[in-house]
C-alpha cells in the first residue's frame, strides 16, 4: 500500500456522514476542505440541504445570484432581455406563479414541466413573441410526454412584452410534436384552450413597474 493510499484511509478512518451516516470518503463524497472545516457531510447532504435552503429563502438566493452576476461583469438573466432563458423563465414562468392560485414552482431546469397546480396537474410554460409582424407564434414542445398542460403564452415582442393570448393546452393534443405554431388565421381552432389575458396583464404591468 503507497503513502498516499496509507494517508486517504487515516484521514477518513472512522469519519462517517452526520446526516445519512455513509462512510465519508476523500475524493468521493467528502473533500479535503470539508475536513479541514471540521464538515462532516457528505457532498449529496449537502447538495440536498442546500436546495432546501434555496427553496425556503428564493429571495435571499436570487439577490445573492444577482451580485455574484454584477461582480463579474454581466447582468443576471432577469434583467438580461437577450438572454435565451429571460421570456421563459424569468417572464413567463413568474406570470404563471402569479395568475394562479396555489401553485408548486419546480426549481430551474425541472424535467418536463415547471409547475404542478392546484389540482396536482404538471404544467409546462412556453413563451413565444410575435413573428411576421404579429401575425403567428411558435412553441417548442419538444416531444414532451411528462407535462399534463402546456401554458402558452403570446407576447407581442421582446422589447414591451406585452401578453395578447394565453392557452391552455392538454398534453395529448400537442406531445407527440417537437412544437406548434399558432397564426391568426388558425387563431379560432385553440378557442377551448384560450384563457382570459387580463390577469397576465396585470402581472406584467406589476413587473414593469417594478423594473
Amino acid at each position: 500500500m503507497d503513502n498516499k493510499t496509507k494517508k486517504i484511509l487515516n484521514d477518513t478512518k472512522g469519519r462517517v456522514c452526520n446526516v445519512c451516516g455513509v462512510k465519508l470518503v476523500i475524493g468521493e463524497n467528502w473533500s479535503e476542505a470539508q475536513k479541514k472545516c471540521g464538515v462532516y457531510r457528505c457532498k449529496e447532504c449537502v447538495r440536498v440541504k442546500l436546495n432546501e435552503w434555496r427553496h425556503k429563502n428564493r429571495e435571499k438566493h436570487n439577490e445573492g445570484a444577482r451580485n455574484l452576476a454584477y461582480k463579474h461583469g454581466t447582468k443576471p438573466m432577469s434583467e438580461n432581455k437577450e438572454c435565451s432563458l429571460f421570456l421563459g423563465v424569468h417572464v413567463a414562468e413568474r406570470v404563471l406563479s402569479n395568475t394562479f392560485k396555489d401553485v408548486t414552482r419546480m426549481r430551474n431546469g425541472n424535467s418536463g414541466y415547471d409547475f404542478i397546480c392546484n389540482k396536482g396537474k404538471k404544467i409546462d410554460v412556453k413563451s413565444s413573441c410575435s413573428l411576421n409582424n404579429g401575425q403567428r407564434w411558435s412553441f417548442n414542445i419538444n416531444h414532451n410526454n411528462i407535462a399534463d398542460y402546456f401554458l402558452c403564452i403570446a407576447f407581442d415582442d421582446r422589447d414591451n412584452l406585452n401578453p395578447l393570448y394565453l392557452w391552455l393546452i392538454p398534453s395529448h393534443l400537442i406531445s407527440d410534436k417537437s412544437g406548434i405554431t399558432i397564426s391568426l388565421s388558425t387563431i379560432e381552432r385553440w378557442d377551448d384552450c384560450r384563457l382570459d389575458i387580463e390577469k397576465v396583464n396585470n402581472c406584467c404591468t406589476r413587473m414593469k413597474t417594478e423594473a
